[in-house]
């Protein structure tokens, strides 16, 4: 069996031969980086509270990417799958493309990216997700910082439930959810290439509204990522607690 000492150098090892350079997330936002040519990237997201209600609420986002070519992926998502009775499962079809500013600014992009959504279930729709983003690094501090907009549908972004009173009998609506949302994220490398502080926010009021704080720890073909997000409009202890694993083969 291992001791302490080896499990601690077993750990230092993997972690400085990293070779993973890229992903297609920061946590709840897309990125600056993008899949390489030729590589198959798959993403799982777990997000829990076991503290709020009754039984440990479990949800769930899961994300393939393949490049295509130089700073384009083809993405595939299946988004929503949870343990709640009601988890509006979304598959999502799209690409992320990454173009490269010549100005004197450190590793200057600018990101679109473009989802057909397929809501799956009894009654199947169809919709979509759209945004851009510009992203660069800090010279000195090697800060990554990534701003921009996101328009979806509710495939996505979620359902509002409207009551209403007609004749003294109580009905309810559902509402489809299309927001225009900011998108914000900082990368902060502790340990280039290795070790980050990364935290995100999508601005509204909707299913991915949310402020995400958490860090990141690359190996060599394995990123996980572990944090707490804030839900915008909630209470704090709807929050949760977020896992999130990268696998690049």
């Amino acid at each position: 069996m291992l001791n302490i000492n080896k499990l601690i150098l077993l750990f230092v090892t993997i972690l400085f031969t990293n070779e993973l350079k890229a992903q297609s997330l920061i946590a709840g936002i897309p990125s600056a980086d993008i899949t390489p040519v030729g590589k198959l990237m798959f993403t799982h997201e777990s997000q829990v509270n076991a503290w709020k209600y009754d039984k440990v609420k479990w949800n769930s986002f899961n994300f393939l990417c393949y490049g295509v070519q130089k700073n384009l992926e083809f993405t595939v998502s299946f988004s929503n799958l949870s343990n709640s009775p009601v988890s509006h499962e979304c598959l999502g079809i799209g690409f992320k493309k990454v173009f490269d500013i010549p100005i004197h600014l450190p590793e200057s992009k600018f990101i679109v990216g473009q989802n057909v959504l397929f809501g799956v279930e009894k009654k199947p729709t169809v919709g979509g997700w759209s945004y851009a983003m510009y992203s660069l690094r800090t010279p000195k501090l090697k800060t990554r910082l990534t701003a921009g907009v996101s328009f979806g549908s509710a495939e996505l972004f979620g359902y509002d439930t409207l009551t209403s009173q007609e004749n003294g009998i109580a009905k309810k609506s559902v509402i489809r959810r299309n927001p225009f949302s900011f998108m914000a994220g900082l990368e902060q490398p502790i340990i280039e290439d290795k070790f980050y502080i990364i935290a995100d926010w999508f601005s509204g009021r909707h299913d991915l509204s949310a402020l995400i704080t958490g860090v990141q720890i690359n190996f060599k073909h394995l990123v996980l990522i572990t944090g707490y997000k804030f839900p915008n409009f909630e209470k704090p202890k709807s929050g949760s607690i977020i896992c999130e694993l990268m696998y690049e083969f």
